[in-house]
Order: C-alpha cells, then sequence, then structure tokens
C-alpha cells in the first residue's frame, strides 16, 4: 500500500498529538468565559470562542476534544496555564482581601486603620490589574 505525502503528513500528526496530548493536557476546569476570552485573540481559535464560552466550565482535555486537529496541543495548553496561574492569584488576592476587612473590623487605632487600608487599596489594584490582563 503506498501512501501519499500528504496521508503520512496526517498520520504523523495524529500520532504525534495523540502521545504529546496524554501527558500534558489537564483534566482540570476552569472558568470557561475567562478561556474563551483567550481564544478571541488566536487565529485558529477565534471562530470556537463563542461555544466555549457558554460551557461555563472546561478542561484542556475537553477543549482538545472540541477544537479541530489543525489547532496545536500547544495553543490549547497555553490557553490553559494562564487561566490556572491568573485564576490563583485571583483566589490568593480574593482571601487577602477578605481578611485584611476582618482586621479592619477589629483595628483600633486610626494608624492600624490607615495600614489595613493602604494594604486593601493595594490588593485591589494588584486584582485589577490581573483582571486587566485577561481582557486584553
Amino acid at each position: 500500500m503506498k501512501l501519499t505525502t500528504g496521508q503520512l503528513r496526517q498520520i504523523i500528526r495524529e500520532e504525534l498529538r495523540k502521545s504529546s496530548l496524554r501527558e500534558e493536557l489537564s483534566d482540570k476546569k476552569v472558568d470557561a468565559k475567562g478561556i474563551a476570552d483567550k481564544m478571541k485573540t488566536n487565529q485558529m481559535t477565534k471562530a470556537f470562542a463563542d461555544k466555549v464560552a457558554k460551557l461555563g466550565k472546561v478542561s484542556a482535555k475537553d477543549l482538545d476534544k472540541m477544537l479541530p486537529d489543525y489547532v496545536d496541543g500547544q495553543v490549547i495548553q497555553s490557553l490553559f496555564k494562564e487561566a490556572v496561574d491568573y485564576g490563583k492569584q485571583i483566589r490568593d488576592l480574593q482571601t487577602a482581601l477578605a481578611d485584611l476587612e476582618k482586621k479592619m473590623e477589629k483595628a483600633k487605632t486610626p494608624q492600624e486603620k490607615e495600614k489595613i487600608q493602604s494594604k486593601m487599596v493595594k490588593g485591589l489594584q494588584a486584582l485589577s490589574n490581573i483582571r486587566r490582563e485577561l481582557t486584553k
């Protein structure tokens, strides 16, 4: 049986994709809207962003199954790496801000309140910066 160059390339792409993605793509689900926003900036994934945004939560493996084969696994991975990193930063900042609110209630002197308020402002600015990055 003789294979054409196109058929051979297709077989190689499929095998490479299967072997590398099994190890790399995660089942961890993240907010689909954040992923869809990132997809809108990529020419290959732009057409599928609206469909993904409607899902609620999506994992890298889910996305790999949804997208056509010409979308490289590294493109999918890059979407999720940034989303996971930003998601953790946002959760950490939200927790820190909640802790600062509790401390503010217990603060007795104006100096204590001023220090806590300064930290809260910095935390809110950091949160705003992360959200701004996600909407680019």
